[in-house]
């Protein structure tokens, strides 16, 4: 097969260029300048983030004359909640390995674990079969309310003997190979690579370790398992409609949180970070091993694996928490097995596409557009396949089970949600299908449609569509919603290029074309959602894969040194954007214990001092009202209140029918709340706050800001206030209009 790929990709790029009568040499240069060119944009738009490197070189300098950059008792919390974490994931591989080796006895094939299969996707595959089965383990344990330190623990022990036993059967069978030497022979541009991927992977490793602060993280990602492991099972968080979706790679954080904390909280805290990291190793495992099991340049399947591992938006999902880097490593190993169906029609492949997708699913909602690809693809072949003998009907009747197959491995969580709300996609497609839920109604549904649109270039119209790879590459600016909230880097631009050059020549193997075909599906569905751009993570690794076949069949042209040379260099900026956000988060000494955990998040938390006083001053009777705080609840260790997503939709329905402030504090107190922490700036400024409303009169407007002032400050007892928050004591309310206001309240759904 390799042999073939090499003169299919040779012949097409010699009849290509006969075509286009274009010198070998030309367009290699012409792509080399052009990606330098925009590499050097890319830093220059980038610039002033660079200044967080010698600012973070001070600081660690400062520490180190002060009290030392490690502290024996901190570092220890983050090493005890990395081996946690190492566990686990050697539990995945046990698990994983038995689940693979019933895949084959099954179907009588090896499927995607052929002899043509390399070691490193072979491992990533495994894991992510185990990781996805004890997923749906820890979902049947917290249903059944089993999340205690005793059940992680047996399931761990489990999960490590069948490690072992999947380690004697692999040690007999292993290749004697040395990767050192194979690195070494294609000196210096696939070392270097290496080098990137290597420095990528341990920035993410240590964000990873250090205490929280990524923002979705603390509103459910980390929040939900927190909350999950206080109550010992799937319990309802209120108020926090993320506790409604599909949460299967949120599983194995639970798991490593029971179990770091027999160790202590902060451990348990550094083992859900490191567990949730641990994706992103196999994401790149997968990557390099795709290219490299068709025997081709190691050279560009290092170049593919630090395309993937050294951009920015993948450094910074891998340090915080979050899920995006799971989907993706499920989403490419099912589209790399169901292009191995593709061309063998085998049982066992088909059965590995259905499990990665059917785990995809589980970990999100998105992951639905993958599986329709999945069924796309299987359409295709079947018509392909007409009148070919070899493909039966049993064969293809199978085919096109697969994509039922893999909604059925993802079905519990979403039965689940449609048990308890009616929906079993609630709160989306409310329109198609309504679900209820308390904090949650059509209004909010149909608001959630108009904030998802804030993010990226869409407001541009078409020509919106169409820079938006440009925009993306280049001028993506972290935590800015119009800017993609991340940047890509120009590897992926460069690399669309050569999977277009490569098509045009038609040098580019059908295994390719259809990664890229899917990697272009999954970036047109992305341009008409929500353009946060890790909700694009699953794609790249697709392009990146291709794009590296097409480096290799263009090289066979001419100037393919210089192209990898060209792809070594944007890829080299990317990660240097990458370490420029490291530096500026500088989580070194938190992992270290140098920077006492207080102190971190205090840095990089604006409004931690005040969950500080709530958790230190407030009682467990009282209940804090959170306003416009992105119902960021993780570090609350006292009862809250609060609208999710939109966090001012209560406040903003009591001011307009309310009179006053005092009855706006009666309603409060009526419902339980004793404190309210706000952030006001923006509430209190007539060019940003939601109270303004163009449609309605100027005094109407200025009495809604009124009452709320009267709300923040008639009676209160100020806790704590800054320009920018305040936390507030509400007063007492008397029994009898405590009456009043309760009768309030059931009589009138605005009250």
């Amino acid at each position: 097969m390799p042999t073939v790929d090499r003169r299919a990709a040779q012949s097409g790029s010699t009849g290509g260029l006969r075509r286009l009568r274009v010198p070998a040499r030309i367009l290699p240069a012409a792509f080399t300048a052009a990606a330098l060119l925009l590499t050097a944009a890319f830093l220059g738009e980038h610039r002033l983030e660079f200044g967080a490197v010698p600012l973070a070189v001070r600081s660690f300098a400062a520490a180190d004359g002060r009290r030392g950059i490690l502290d024996p008792a901190g570092a220890g919390q983050s090493a005890a909640g990395a081996a946690v974490a190492m566990l686990v994931v050697l539990a995945w591989y046990g698990l994983g390995d038995l689940v693979a080796g019933a895949i084959q006895r099954v179907t009588g094939t090896k499927s995607a674990a052929s002899a043509r299969s390399s070691p490193a996707v072979d491992i990533a595959s495994t894991c992510a079969l185990g990781a996805g089965t004890w997923s749906l383990v820890c979902f049947a344990g917290g249903l059944a309310g089993l999340y205690r330190p005793s059940t992680a623990v047996a399931a761990l022990l489990c999960g490590l003997l069948l490690a072992a036993r999947a380690a004697l059967r692999s040690s007999k069978s292993a290749a004697g190979t040395s990767t050192v030497r194979d690195l070494a022979s294609e000196w210096p541009a696939a070392s270097c690579s290496a080098a990137l991927v290597a420095m990528a992977i341990l920035l993410a490793f240590v964000s990873a370790l250090a205490p929280p602060t990524a923002k979705d993280a603390l509103q459910y990602h980390r929040a939900l398992p927190k909350a999950f492991v206080a109550g010992g099972g799937l319990v309802d968080v209120p108020g926090n409609i993320a506790t409604y979706f599909a949460l299967g790679a949120e599983m194995h954080g639970v798991w490593a949180l029971v179990l770091g904390q027999v160790w202590s909280a902060r451990a348990g805290e550094a083992a859900f970070g490191a567990v949730m990291f641990a994706f992103f190793p196999l994401l790149v495992a997968a990557v390099f091993g795709w290219v490299r099991e068709r025997e081709l340049s190691r050279t560009w399947a290092w170049l593919a694996a630090a395309m993937v591992a050294s951009t920015p938006v993948a450094w910074e999902e891998a340090g915080g928490g979050y899920v995006d880097l799971a989907l993706a490593l499920y989403v490419t190993l099912g589209i790399r097995a169901v292009v191995r169906w593709w061309d063998t029609q085998s049982a066992g492949d088909l059965l590995h596409a259905i499990a990665a997708l059917g785990f995809a699913l589980a970990v999100k909602l998105t992951a639905a557009f993958a599986v329709l690809i999945l069924a796309l693809i299987v359409l295709v072949r079947i018509r392909e396949s007409a009148g070919d003998g070899h493909v039966t009907r049993a064969r293809l009747l199978l085919g096109l089970m697969a994509p039922v197959a893999a909604v059925a491995l993802a079905a519990p969580w979403y039965l689940r949600t449609w048990y308890r709300t009616g929906s079993p996609v609630f709160p989306f497609f409310a329109g198609l299908w309504p679900g209820h839920a308390p904090g949650w109604d059509i209004e909010r549904s149909a608001m959630l449609i108009g904030f998802n649109a804030l993010y990226g270039a869409v407001d541009q119209g078409p020509l919106g569509y169409l820079i938006a790879p440009l925009l993306l590459s280049v001028s993506g600016q972290r935590e800015v919603a119009a800017r993609y909230e991340s940047v890509l880097g120009v590897a992926f631009l460069c690399g669309a290029v050569l999977i277009i050059w490569a098509i045009a020549r038609r040098a580019l193997h059908a295994e390719w074309k259809i990664a890229a075909a899917a990697a272009g599906a999954l970036f047109a569905w992305w341009l008409g959602s929500a353009q946060v751009l890790r909700y694009l993570l699953p794609a790249l690794p697709l392009i990146a894969v291709s794009a590296a076949g097409a480096g290799i069949a263009l090289g066979h042209a001419g100037g393919g040194r210089i192209v990898q040379w060209a792809m070594l260099a944007a890829i080299t900026a990317a990660e240097l954007v990458a370490v420029a956000w490291f530096a500026a988060d500088n989580p070194v000494l938190a992992v270290t214990g140098a920077e006492p955990r207080e102190a971190y998040l205090e840095r990089r938390l604006d409004y931690y001092s005040y969950y500080r006083a709530i958790n230190d001053r407030l009682t467990p009777a009282d209940t804090v009202w959170l306003v416009d705080m992105r119902h960021h609840t993780y570090h609350l260790a006292r009862r809250y209140q609060g609208d999710y997503l939109f966090e001012d939709y209560t406040l903003r329905k009591w001011i307009e029918t309310a009179s006053t402030g005092k009855e706006l504090q009666r309603r409060a107190r009526a419902a339980g709340i004793t404190h309210v922490l706000i952030r006001h700036d923006i509430l209190l400024d007539p060019a940003r706050s939601p109270l303004a409303d163009e449609r309605a009169p100027p005094a109407e407007t200025a009495a809604r800001f009124e009452r709320l002032r009267a709300f923040l400050i008639q009676g209160v007892t100020v806790l704590r206030a800054d320009p920018k928050f305040a936390l507030i004591e509400l007063p007492a309310v008397g029994e009898g209009s405590r009456q009043a206001n309760l009768r309030c309240l059931a009589a009138s759904p605005a009250c």
